[in-house]
This record gives C-alpha cells, sequence and structure tokens, in this order.
C-alpha cells in the first residue's frame, strides 16, 4: 500500500452486512422479549421490579441538563434519586 493512498476494501459510507445482519438478529429478539416484559416482570419481588423499570427510564425519557453547579460537588442524577426514594419507600412499608 502506498503511504497514505487506500488500496482497498469498503469504501468509505459502504454499511458493513454482518453489522447489519447481526442488529437486525437483536433487533428482532429484542421485539419479542419487549412482548413478554409484562409477564416476566409479574413474578419479579416489587424492590427488583422497580430497580429495573428505573434503569430502563433514561431510554424512554430523556435526561434534561441543567447549568445548576454546587461548587465543585456533581450534578444529582434524577434517576438514582427516584430510584433512591422509591427504595426508601419500599423499605418503610417493609417495616411498618
Amino acid at each position: 500500500m502506498a503511504a497514505g493512498i487506500k488500496t482497498g476494501g469498503r469504501k468509505p459510507g459502504t454499511p458493513n452486512k454482518v453489522t447489519r445482519t447481526i442488529r437486525e438478529m437483536l433487533q428482532e429478539i429484542l421485539e419479542g422479549e419487549l412482548n413478554n416484559l409484562p409477564s416476566l416482570l409479574e413474578g419479579v419481588n416489587p424492590r427488583d421490579r422497580l430497580q429495573f423499570i428505573a434503569k430502563l427510564l433514561p431510554y424512554v425519557i430523556p435526561q434534561v441538563e441543567t447549568d445548576i453547579q454546587d461548587e465543585g460537588q456533581t450534578k444529582p442524577n434524577f434517576f438514582d434519586l427516584v430510584n433512591q426514594q422509591i427504595l426508601e419507600k419500599m423499605d418503610q412499608k417493609k417495616n411498618q
């Protein structure tokens, strides 16, 4: 190969056939599992179910960026705060 000159392989912008095939297969699997999700979640204890749902929230509801910064401290993650509050409420109910 000459210095800096491409002499073979895929041309820029040509999709990778293997990657496309794998993505299509994964999409089919995920679509099937999403249909089964409600029945799968019925068998999970409430605490784990809520943790699972909280982990999926960022894929459904976009996170909003704010310009608020505490002095040298990181911003709390909204979804982590919601998850923490849910777990605290469940612990309170369990201890009653």
